[in-house]
């Protein structure tokens, strides 16, 4: 992996952050309605919205400024405010959405999944 180009892993964190975001939200229906027949509340679009748009959001704070093996304590608080702030997209998209079934629940479980989503592969990389 080290001998890869820099955009290359870039590229390869940017598409394994997505993945995060879907899986994380998927994951934070399933726990909170403890059931598949929970997940068919999600709406595709509240899906596709919040992955596209926390992308961008990771970009600001600086989640992919630096490579894995420097990750110090700065990566934690930009994780903590990517997290957040994907956190706040979501419930923005889901008001603005008119989805009247979103369950309040989903947010908490959402932040707390995403952050071990997007953290833990970095800190994994680098030890």
């Amino acid at each position: 992996m080290d001998r890869q180009p820099r955009w290359r892993r870039q590229a390869l964190v940017v598409v394994s952050d997505a993945f995060a975001v879907c899986l994380c939200l998927i994951a934070a229906y399933l726990l909170r309605f403890g059931d598949l027949a929970g997940l068919a509340r999600l709406e595709w679009w509240l899906l596709l919205g919040v992955t596209l748009g926390s992308l961008p959001l990771f970009y600001m704070v600086g989640l992919y400024r630096s490579l894995i093996r420097y990750i110090g304590p700065q990566a934690i608080t930009n994780a903590v405010k990517g997290v957040t702030l994907s956190t706040v997209l979501l419930v923005v998209l889901a008001l603005f959405g008119n989805e009247r079934s979103f369950p309040r629940s989903i947010p908490i479980i959402y932040w707390f999944t995403l952050f071990v989503g997007i953290g833990a592969p970095r800190f994994l990389a680098r030890a």
